[in-house]
């Protein structure tokens, strides 16, 4: 979910994991998925994940 409440889905099965943008400002962190680019998005709290 986008922090505008627009939601992406990636994939047609059902989401396992939701990750909630709080801030457009996290999009650059997850431009080039890493587990160090997400868990610095979720420290920074400008993501909240789901499941």
């Amino acid at each position: 979910m986008l922090w505008d409440g627009r939601e992406l889905r990636l994939g047609l099965q059902q989401p396992r994991v939701t990750i909630k943008l709080r801030d457009k400002s996290a999009l650059p962190l997850l431009l080039f998925p890493s587990l160090i680019n997400l868990g610095e998005a979720y420290i920074q709290q400008k993501i909240d994940i789901e499941g």
